[in-house]
């Protein structure tokens, strides 16, 4: 009998590490949504730093790295482990003194990333419209850069782990994109007349066209185009847009000319993959 006992203890203790491993596995691969807010214009995410400490960071496709403001980062006791001085941030309005730190853990969702580089600054200096409050911080691309993550403008949902087979339910096209340093520029053509490299950026809230462009399509300051195509395959209709000098974007560019940035007000209503591996976006047609 003792040797029976041990055998289907043995297996007993098979049986559940399989188990275990399996469900581990679908974790990973069905993970739930995570909701994301657009009160301020863009989607923000609940993260969970160093296991405790619960903040607000905007998923933004225009930012190189992970960036967190000052006051929360004093307020949190994150710069107790010590700083480096890294070049000051260039703003909107102003340029902010900016120092690196390291994080022991970052959580989004069920993404968790250890020993995490970030970039402490004030926030007021890179964003222009504060009159909503600001995140915490922000993840941009040394967050996203190895992932394939689905933003559904929709649901108001974003996830990091992707089951492919769960995305057929829908017809969807492929865009290829080019990654200038960590900017996604995609080829536009705006009102069947005018073609323009644009950047897709989720940490815009409005859609920007610069003053060159607006004058082609025969724009004001604040206006609406009626049609954006992308890579001849998918159109919007009805896109609002602001026309904003642009110049800026040319320290953060190599060796392209950036007509406009594709912000909330082109992606909402859609579903859309950002694949950084493959330089590919899917977007999936309105339901």
């Amino acid at each position: 009998m003792i040797v029976y006992r041990d055998v289907l203890i043995k297996y007993l203790k098979s049986v559940i590490f399989v188990t275990f491993i399996s469900l581990t596995t679908a974790a990973g691969l069905f993970a739930e949504p995570i909701p994301f807010s657009l009160k301020r214009g863009i989607p923000e995410i609940e993260v969970t730093i160093n296991d405790s400490i619960k903040s607000i960071f905007a998923i933004d496709t225009g930012a190189d790295q992970i960036y967190i403001d000052k006051a929360f980062a004093v307020r949190h006791g994150l710069l107790s482990g010590g700083r480096m001085p890294v070049r000051p941030v260039a703003g909107i309005v102003e340029k902010s003194e900016a120092f690196q730190i390291f994080l022991r853990r970052f959580q989004a969702g069920e993404v968790i990333q250890n020993n995490v580089a970030a970039v402490v600054l004030d926030l007021q200096a890179v964003v222009k419209d504060t009159s909503s409050g600001l995140p915490d911080g922000v993840a941009g691309y040394s967050f996203l850069k190895s992932r394939r993550l689905l933003l559904d403008y929709v649901a108001l949902t974003v996830e990091f782990s992707l089951d492919d087979s769960a995305l057929t339910e829908t017809k969807s096209a492929q865009i290829p994109f080019a990654l200038n340093r960590h900017l996604i520029v995609v080829d536009a053509e705006i009102n069947d007349s005018v073609e323009a490299k644009m950047i897709l950026d989720t940490g815009a809230s409005y859609s920007l066209l610069s003053p060159a462009l607006a004058k082609k399509l025969n724009l004001k300051s604040s206006s609406e185009v009626s049609k954006i195509k992308l890579a001849g395959r998918v159109t919007t209709a009805n896109v609002k847009i602001l026309v904003r000098d642009l110049s800026t974007l040319a320290d953060l560019v190599k060796n392209a000319e950036i007509a406009g940035v594709l912000g909330t007000s082109y992606l909402l209503g859609r579903r859309l993959i950002i694949d950084y591996p493959n330089n590919q976006l899917t977007i999936f047609a309105n339901k």
